[in-house]
This record gives structure tokens, sequence and C-alpha cells, in this order.
């Protein structure tokens, strides 16, 4: 009798657990397609920066409590090491993936309560909440933004037996500011990182950022001060969004497509910038080295198509060749080009950098009007090549033109990029001085460009005096060094 009942119990508790187990597979679905239907759309800049904020602070949150975890600490200084963009950084995105055998060891460790101290107590700690947290993408008004983990002076603290890389020839160090800067004698040792909230937004002034971390007794510490100099005497992580992956959260490939076959008359020299140096931080010291950009445009002196009497500039696209922005409606997103991230180091040294930077490539460079085939050759630039070609060959309708067809000025800005998220619409608006008129250029930044100018395009084999030409431009203000040349 007892066996029947015990067939009958386990019978039923299997049943419920099958049930059960359904319930949470339909629960699960049900919310990924919540997620993928959670489309954030804000009409003010305060509505998406109350939303952006609310997000980064519960990453930090849950990152503060792993962070007291010896093995969650070796994973972020591992990843952070890579320097997969080129900074001392690391998405949280790439912390829990599955695919991850240290994040397997990790949650393997966590799950063990692993105490911060030999003599603290045990601090029950796990990975899941931050894949949990990480679940709903952040969107905002159709931009994806991917969280990251910043540590300032990564470099100094981790490998500080490394020499110091000299400076320019010549060209003295800057004073450290730090150097002389006053130290509380109670200041505390924090024994775990102490994080920092940033959404990116450049407040003029603001220096300084509150961050918190837990002590070895897993108390909270909060409204700690944390500025340029805390940052290099304690270990910091700031929660900031990365400014240099793609949509999908990898880092755009560098291409511009293939090189049509320049003609025979004579045109432009390609346009290009030797060296450059950045002398002014466009970037907070908790979001990293500054993401040096470029965008350009050719037009006429006084910005006026003469066929059509009406202002037009023609912009260099960055997924093809093939292609010009009208003035005044073109997405700066797809006609910026990085020239380079200059980190911190390299700013404070205002270190000549040797960038070889192809700016306007005149001697081959084309136009086309609109081109319904170009989606072809976006998919795949050159592997579509082809194909693109045979599209286009049956749309007699388009025509390309060649420089100096659509004008014989280059108008361009230097920017330091930001996501631009806080403007809504991604973009400011910088106009460039024509002849009694302007060429009016977007850009993604919360900062004022390093340099918005014009100039003159040089022939081939043209020797250019007595203005400012692609050849012979030098240009040396309080942010930014550098000449402009031809080959």
């Amino acid at each position: 009798m007892e066996q029947k009942l015990f067939k009958k119990t386990l019978s039923k508790t299997i049943t419920a657990i099958a049930i059960l187990a359904v319930g949470l597979s339909s629960c699960k679905k049900n919310i990924e397609n919540q997620v993928v239907g959670n489309v954030k759309t804000f009409s003010t800049k305060q509505e998406a920066k109350a939303y952006v904020n609310q997000k980064l602070n519960e990453y930090g949150k849950i990152i503060a409590k792993l962070a007291v975890n010896p093995e969650m600490k070796k994973l972020v200084n591992n990843r952070v090491a890579e320097k997969f963009d080129g900074d001392y950084n690391v998405l949280l995105k790439d912390l829990v993936e599955n695919n991850s055998s240290d994040r397997l060891a990790l949650k393997s460790n966590l799950q063990m309560s692993t105490a911060p101290m030999p003599s603290g107590p045990a601090q029950q700690v796990d990975l899941q909440a931050l894949e949990i947290a990480l679940t709903e993408p952040v969107v905002v008004n159709g931009e994806t933004l991917y969280p990251q983990i910043y540590i300032p002076f990564f470099e100094e603290q981790e490998y500080p037996e490394e020499p110091i890389e000299p400076g320019d020839p010549g060209t003295p160090l800057p004073p450290d500011p730090c150097l002389n800067a006053v130290i509380n004698p109670l200041e505390p040792i924090y024994l775990n990182p102490v994080i920092v909230i940033s959404d990116g937004e450049e407040i003029p002034g603001q220096d300084t950022f509150t961050g918190y971390t837990y002590d070895q007794n897993g108390a909270l510490i909060e409204n700690i001060p944390v500025d340029e100099c805390f940052s290099k005497r304690h270990r910091v992580w700031g929660i900031t969004f990365n400014e240099r992956v793609g949509s999908n959260g990898t880092v755009p490939p560098t291409t511009n497509g293939p090189t049509p076959t320049a003609p025979t008359t004579p045109i432009g020299a390609d346009a290009y910038f030797p060296t450059m140096t950045i002398k002014e931080h466009k970037e907070s010291f908790i979001k990293g080295g500054s993401e040096v950009y470029f965008i350009a445009a050719v037009s006429w002196s006084n910005g006026i198509n003469p066929t059509t009497n009406q202002p037009e500039a023609s912009f260099r696209y960055n997924k093809s060749p093939r292609h010009y922005g009208i003035f005044n409606e073109v997405n700066d997103v797809d006609y910026n080009f990085e020239i380079k991230e200059f980190t911190r180091k390299e700013v404070n040294r205002q270190k000549s950098i040797d960038v070889n930077f192809n700016y306007f490539r005149f001697n081959s460079e084309l136009f086309s009007d609109f081109d319904q085939c170009k989606n072809i050759l976006f998919a795949d630039p050159v592997g579509n090549y082809a194909a693109y070609l045979a599209c286009k060959s049956t749309s007699p309708n388009i025509q390309t033109h060649y420089y100096p067809e659509r004008g014989d000025y280059v108008y361009f800005i230097i920017y330091e990029y930001d996501t631009g998220f806080l403007d809504l619409n991604g973009s400011k608006i910088v106009n460039v001085a024509a002849d009694n008129n302007s060429i009016q250029i977007r850009y993604r930044s919360n900062e004022n460009p390093y340099l918005a100018t014009r100039l003159k395009i040089s022939n081939k084999n043209e020797q250019n005096t007595g203005g400012a030409f692609t050849s012979n431009a030098n240009y040396d203000n309080n942010e930014i060094r550098l000449s402009s040349r031809i080959r």
C-alpha cells in the first residue's frame, strides 16, 4: 500500500515539475517577446537621461557586489587588458557570454559564496543577476547603446614596473597636476573597485563624480568623491556606454569599399594628414580616450551649385565611394570617418602621432546620384561589387560625377565623437564658412569641433601659393595641430 502511495505521489510530483517547466519556458518566451518589442522612444532629453541612468545604476549595483569576488576582478582585468577596441574597457555583454570559459569558472566560484577577504564574511553573489539585467537592450530612439566597464589608469596601476613612454623629442612633458594634489591623510584604502556611473553627457566643469563600493565586511560605502587624481590612487570601474562599437556591439571594420578607376583627365590629388596632435581632452577621464573623427564634403567657393543655383555639397560616404549626400540632408553616422582614438597619455603629452589619414581621395573619388542598387553594395562592399555593377548597368538614370564636377573646395570638420543620444536627434550642427554663405555639417559630439574649415583643392603637379590649399595648409590652435598635404 505504501509503495503504491509512493508511486502515485512521485507521479504527481513529476507531472507538477513538467507543468512548471513548461510554464517557465512559456514565461521566458513571453519575456523575450516583450524585450524585442520594448523599443524606448523619448520626446525630451530629460526622459532619455533618466532612462539610461536607471539602467546604468542597475548594472552598477550588481557589479559592485560582484566586484568583491577575486575571480570577478580577475575576469574584468583580463578582459580589459585585451583592449578589444583599443582602450582599457570591456562590454558587459562580453563578460557574461555563454561560450566564455572564464565566465563559466567565475559563475562556479561565485555560487560558492567566496569571501572577499580571508577574515571577512561570505558574500552571496550571483552572475545571473547581471545576465538578467542585460537581457533588455538599452535602445534610445532607435539607437542601441552598449554598457561597459572602463578602468582609468589601468596601465599605470597594472604594469607599474614598465618604463614611462617618453614624450616627443624636444617637447617637454606637461606637469602632472596630481603630483601636488592635497590628499586627505584619513582617506581610506578601498579593497574593492569603486563604482562610478556616467551617462556620457559632458558637463563643463564636472571633474568629480560620486562613487561607491563595499568594504571587507560587506558594508556599502557611498558618496565617495572620485576625480582624476583619485582614480590614479585607487582602482575605479567606470560604468559607461561604449562609443566605438556599431549597432551589433562589435567594432566596425575599416573599409571604404572598392576604389573605382580614375579618369584620364587631370583631376585633384589625394589629400591627407601626415601627423596629428590632439592637445585638449574632449572626453571625460571616466570614459577613456578621445575618439577623433572626420566629416568632409566637396562644394564650390560660395557653397552654391552653379547649375541649379542651390546650396549643395557632396559628402564623402563611409560605406562606398559611389554616393553623395545633398547639402543639409545627410546622416552623419554614414558620413563620418574615424581618424584615431587618442589615448589620455597622448593628449596629456601633446604627442605628435603619425596618422597618415587620407581625408579625401580626389584622385579616384566619384559620386553618384541616388542609387537604388546601393543596398547590394552596403551588404558586402567587396564581395558584392560585381553584382552592384550588374544592377547599375540596368539603371541608366544613375549618373556618376568625378571631381571637379562637384566643386573645387573641400569643407571638413575634425571632432571628438560621442554617442549623441542626449541630443535625441543624435547630432549637432556646425556651419563651415563659404563665400557669403556656409556649408552645414551635422556631427555627433557633446563638444565643439577641434577644427572646422575649408581648403581649395590642389590639382596634380600644380604649385599652390598665397592661400590655403589642400597641398600646403597648416593648423595649430589650443586644441589641435596638423598639416594638410597631397600625394
